[in-house]
């Protein structure tokens, strides 16, 4: 997951940069959460108790990305848990 307005921001630095600094970059976040993780993030902020059910936790893939490129741009980006909380406010 990763927060829209931090994409923007991303994608103007990298336009802007001359000579281009890369060709590709991965939109993620330092800190690596469990989807569950996620979940709970979001039931917190709302100040839910829903309970989170794991169907199976042997299953699925794992999708992370190394931050390495994004994290040495220096910007300043909102993040996941102030990107959920902006998206719950809007609703």
């Amino acid at each position: 997951f990763f927060y829209a307005e931090d994409i923007t921001t991303v994608v103007k630095k990298i336009l802007k940069s001359d000579p281009l600094l890369y060709k590709d970059i991965n939109m993620c976040y330092n800190k690596k959460l469990l989807l569950s993780e996620v979940a709970q993030l979001v039931c917190d902020k709302m100040s839910e108790n829903a309970l989170i059910q794991i169907e199976n936790p042997n299953t699925g893939n794992s999708y992370t990305g190394n931050s390495q490129r994004l994290d040495g741009l220096g910007l300043n980006l909102i993040g996941l848990e102030a990107g959920i909380q902006r998206q719950i406010e809007k609703s």
